[in-house]
């Protein structure tokens, strides 16, 4: 087993593991990336404030987020398609969540479903929420949310059409994914990943 150390430790490691259109999916962003490369530059800009000859000892991150506690102050982003890259993958993070004491956010385009994401892990959870034209569906999806006790919505607003992104359209990416003979040869050597996914690629017959 690999030793991990840093967030590009375990990205390195899915780069190797999976086949290129899916590991770009995950890794890649819209357009030319710019948002994306600006969200890390900024996150990079974030410094710490170390305070020296005090007492550490009791350490405390928590805190409140919509009258839930957290343990830290972290909540895992919705994320599409997270199957693609660990079968479950929502399901697993929210344990991780849950152990950590972290919340957690479920995309609308999540591979596990609403209620079985809740029984994993003690929340607090929400549900990100592209409303779709097909309102019925959307007030389904609100409605199995909040039943599987979910605290709050957060609806995205800026995606009234799909974005362009210039990774998937030069691979060829499709969701749920499909083999194909530009993919067939890219994904045969990573025997494990196709392992992992037998089921999501064999669904789409």
């Amino acid at each position: 087993m690999p030793k991990f150390v840093t967030i590009e430790d375990l990205r390195r490691a899915a780069k190797w593991n999976m086949p290129k259109p899916m590991f770009d999916y995950v890794d890649g962003g819209a357009n030319a990336e710019w948002t994306m490369h600006e969200n890390r530059a900024g996150f990079e800009r974030i410094t710490f404030d170390p305070r020296v000859l005090v007492d550490v000892s009791e350490r405390d991150m928590s805190t409140t987020v919509f009258g839930e506690k957290l343990k830290v102050p972290i909540i895992v982003a919705p994320t599409g398609m997270t199957s693609i890259a660990w079968p479950r993958g929502e399901i697993l993070a929210a344990r991780a969540a849950g152990r950590a004491g972290a919340g957690l956010a479920l995309s609308t385009y999540g591979t596990s479903a609403i209620e079985d994401v809740a029984a994993a892990g003690p929340g607090p959870f929400w549900f990100q929420l592209y409303v779709s034209k097909d309102r019925d569906k959307t007030d389904e999806l609100v409605d199995r949310a909040q039943a599987a006790g979910f605290k709050a919505l957060a609806i995205t607003v800026d995606t009234q059409v799909g974005s362009m992104r210039e990774r998937d359209v030069r691979n060829g990416y499709q969701a749920p994914p499909r083999l194909s003979i530009k993919t067939v040869a890219d994904v045969a050597w990573r025997v494990g990943w196709l392992k992992r996914n037998q089921a999501l690629i064999l669904s789409r017959g």
